[in-house]
């Protein structure tokens, strides 16, 4: 699975990953995306498949 990842608003970790607004991030070849530790988070995720 090919995923990218932008934070809106607030803070997270993506994969183990901090992230903050304005952050993204490009995952590539995972079988899964977890997203944990939200704090007032606004997030896109969009598939590259």
């Amino acid at each position: 699975m090919h995923v990218a990842v932008q934070v809106a608003r607030g803070k997270l970790t993506v994969n183990g990953e901090a992230l903050s607004a304005g952050d993204a991030a490009k995952l590539e070849d995972v079988s899964k995306v977890t997203l944990e530790h939200g704090e007032k988070a606004e997030v896109l995720l969009f598939d590259l498949a």
